[in-house]
Order: structure tokens, then sequence, then C-alpha cells
């Protein structure tokens, strides 16, 4: 299933977008055929990152490519139309989501039948504001390795709030236990503008700002969870902070894009001294 980071042990699944998109349910106005990658300032040049397949209005799958290699696809599985279950059965994982009403109640991600991460959302209204996520260890029998496995976050979290969840999860193996952490989630209106998790004397922190043009994946829903699903229009900025012992770091990634009438084609992001490019295809 994909890589992933740091923070926010966010398993921001922040989906409770506006009460007239119920959380589970992806019905976008384009739907995406491909997403293409650019490491720039490399000399690998414009690959294929993924290749999503509909069934009519209905997403049933998504195959993720790493340098023009198919490594991972996700199967999607619906329940009166919401999404109850993803498999990837190449990487023997998948996520089951529980909904109380409407509203999602439970996420739990099994790795080969193993429960390795655990999520329990808090709602205020129609929006979700805090995940509890427990992380467990999977030990592997046959040669008495700790097994850590793909975290359950979308890569496109900020590269920083990703850094976090892998050290979480780490923590939890070297415990031969689990460890549990509350992120919680604010919002300003339809986007998610601030993401943060207490963890001791730690505090980290992701603040974002958006345009006003229309995101495609808006609603979406799988094992990774990436906040930007969760927001109405498109990420331009991301902010994260890490406050320990006195200490402050800041880095900010910073994203322009390219627009096909009220939608992206094109995404630009810039962190650091890397900057990378997506390209988005639309069924016709």
């Amino acid at each position: 299933m994909k890589k992933i980071t740091l923070l926010l042990t966010v398993f921001v699944l922040v989906f409770a977008f506006t009460s007239c998109n119920k959380e589970g349910k992806f019905s976008p106005k384009k739907k995406i055929d491909k997403i293409y990658y650019e490491q720039n300032n490399s000399n690998q040049g414009k690959t294929l990152s993924e290749m999503w397949h509909w069934n009519g209005k209905q997403l049933q799958s998504i195959d993720y490519y790493n340098n023009g290699t198919l490594y991972s696809t996700n199967n999607f599985t619906y329940t009166k139309g919401r999404i109850t279950r993803i498999d990837d059965y190449k990487n023997s994982e998948y996520v089951e989501f529980i909904y109380d009403g409407g509203k999602l109640s439970k996420c739990s991600r099994y790795y080969e039948g193993k429960l390795i991460d655990e999520c329990v959302f808090k709602h205020k209204g129609n929006k979700i504001v805090s995940i509890s996520e427990t992380y467990f260890y999977y030990y592997k029998q046959e040669n008495k390795d700790l097994k850590i496995v793909s975290n359950p976050l979308r890569f496109v979290l900020s590269e920083s709030i990703v850094r976090v969840m892998d050290k979480n999860r780490a923590k939890a193996a070297d415990s031969k236990g689990s460890q549990t952490y509350t992120t919680d989630i604010e919002w300003d209106k339809d986007n998610i503008s601030k993401v943060k998790v207490v963890d001791g004397n730690v505090v980290e922190e992701e603040k974002f700002t958006y345009d006003k043009k229309n995101n495609p994946f808006y609603g979406m829903l799988d094992e990774y969870f990436d906040h930007s699903y969760f927001s109405k229009n498109n990420e331009i900025s991301a902010t994260f902070t890490d406050y320990y012992e006195g200490e402050v770091s800041t880095s900010v990634t910073n994203y322009t894009y390219t627009y096909d009438g009220n939608y992206p084609i094109v995404k630009h992001a810039i962190y650091d001294n890397e900057s990378w490019t997506y390209y988005y295809e639309y069924l016709k």
C-alpha cells in the first residue's frame, strides 16, 4: 500500500466534509484517470504514478506504480454506496471502515490477518474533530523479527507529517505492545486548517492554506487518509512546526497549480531545496 512518514499520528482521515457530502461516499464530477509524477532536478523524468479504474460513477480500484512498475493495487468494496473495505492483495493488507449512522466511527487495518492499526473518530456536528489511533506491533514468527508494515496514511500528507507516523509505529514495535495517539483537527469552513498531536513533551502541528478551486480528491477515502481528500479546495501551503524541550523547528511546503477551468491538471510542490510535480488526467 504506500509509503508515509511521521507526525500527527494523523490518521487524518478527517473527512467529515459538509452535510451534503456523506462520509465514505466519493462521487466527483471530474474523475481522475491517471496521475503522473516527476521529481524535479532528477534524470527520471515524468513517470506514471497511479491509474484509476471506474465502474460508472464508482471507483473500483487504483493501481500504484514506482518507476513505471506496478507495485500495489487497492480494491474498493462498497455497502449501500459507502466504502467499507479496501484490499491490497499483493501486500496482504486490508482496511475496514465502520459507520455509526452516516458518520465514520472506526477504521481497522490488518496485515497478514493481524490487526496493526485502529482509529476511533470523534465528531462535532458534521466534521471529525479528533482521531485516536492505536498502533500495534506485528511479530513475524518465522524469523522472530519485528516487522513494521507500511504506514496507513497516504504519502501526500506533508512530508514532515508522514515522518511522525513511522516513528510512532516504530515505538509500538520496540515496546512489543501498542501506542495510542490523539490528533486534534481544526476546520476553516470546508477545509482542514490545522492538525495537532501531543506526545509527552513533544507537540507537532501542521497548518494549511487553500485556493478557491475544486479539489478533485474531495470526499475520497483510502487507507492513507490524506488530509487533502477531506478539504473542498486545493492546498497551497503546509506549515509544519515541531516543539520539543523548548526548541522550535518549522518547515514549509508550498504548492502551485495549473488549471483547466476549476480543476487542477498540474500540481507543483516545493519543500526546502526539493521540488516535485504531479500531472492529473481525467476521464473524457
